[in-house]
């Protein structure tokens, strides 16, 4: 049984973790800014605060004497070196989460230059040259205007006083997903929709996912496990399936009667205006594939799914069908 401090934690993946560590017996807090949206398990200590504030509150973080302390948000620069300031001494690991949102395909896949990677993505693939993907003029006092993965790596990799994990999450799905990512095919078969039109060139292209369980998986080994320290781990699903695929997959599991079209882009011109724009509106380069090799963590770690690729999917179809249902009511 291990002491452990989460930060964040009433989101998507928190939801999960919280559930897996309570039942593994650990002794758990959870420091974050909002109460959480759900009924935490009997034991758990919730502290309601402002991470940018994260030292005032060490002299309690002292007290509960952390094994290990998880930032499930870690988003800047600031945020990682506020959270080293704050825990050494009080630590000895941190387990971070990062994103595939670092390397130098991701850039490539949103219109940046170079020559499109065919390889498959390890912890030593090359990184994005361009700093802060989301920043835009607008979005000065929003958080995203600061986010930078790369940089929280390399400041919490960087010290020498705590041993730290980082995981490199690969695209989500599941319960709780507050992004809906699957939502735009699961929505329109559950309404019994005629058909669902995806361009060709986006249908053919591949993003390794991952189920939230087996990611709360990875999670649990890198707290349990000597071996996950000062380490990078990719995490994802071993097969990466494309847009089209994961269509076909989840018509089978809803058992829609729909047909799946693809639409070749030279004739997009000859949609209706309306449907012309939601086809092109974006600029990425679908010919850039973000597939995430995730052999180390099962090598290092003896990560493996906890449930098959199917099953992640047909949990994600019923949670949005008790949307559904809450929306009628």
């Amino acid at each position: 049984m291990k002491n452990i401090l989460l930060i964040g934690g009433t989101g998507f993946i928190g939801r999960h973790l919280i559930e897996a560590l309570n039942k593994d017996n650990h002794q758990l807090i959870l420091f974050s800014r909002q109460a959480p949206g759900f009924d935490l398990p009997p034991g758990v200590i919730s502290i309601q605060g402002n991470r940018m504030q994260l030292k005032q509150y060490r002299q309690q973080f002292e007290m509960f004497k952390p094994d290990v302390v998880v930032d499930l948000i870690p988003y800047t620069k600031q945020e990682a070196e506020g959270l080293l300031e704050t825990f050494q001494g009080i630590t000895s690991h941190i387990v971070a989460l990062s994103s595939g949102d670092v390397y130098q395909a991701y850039e490539i896949f949103h219109g940046g230059d170079g020559q499109v990677i065919s390889s498959e993505l390890d912890e030593n693939s090359a990184l994005r040259t361009t700093m802060f993907p989301y920043r835009r003029p607008e979005q000065f006092n929003d958080w995203l205007y600061d986010y930078e993965k790369i940089h929280v790596e390399q400041i919490l990799m960087g010290n020498s006083a705590i041993d730290v994990t980082i995981l490199r999450l690969a695209a989500l799905y599941g319960e709780y997903d507050r992004q809906k990512k699957l939502s735009a095919y699961i929505q329109p078969m559950l309404q019994e929709e005629d058909e669902i039109l995806i361009p060709e060139h986006k249908a053919n292209w591949r993003w390794t996912r991952a189920y939230v369980k087996d990611i709360v998986q990875a999670i649990v080994l890198s707290i349990e496990k000597e071996a996950a320290r000062n380490e990078i781990f990719n995490v994802g699903a071993k097969k990466t399936y494309s847009q089209f695929e994961i269509i076909e997959l989840l018509k089978a599991l809803t058992g829609w009667k729909g047909d799946i079209v693809t639409i070749k882009q030279n004739i997009i011109s000859d949609m209706p205006d309306d449907f012309e724009e939601e086809l092109t509106k974006d600029e990425y380069n679908y010919g850039q594939h973000i597939v995430l090799n995730s052999q180390k963590i099962r090598d290092v770690l003896g990560y493996k799914e906890a449930y098959p690729y199917i099953v992640g999917l047909d949990r994600t179809i019923t949670y949005e069908k008790s949307l559904e249902v809450k929306n009628e009511d």
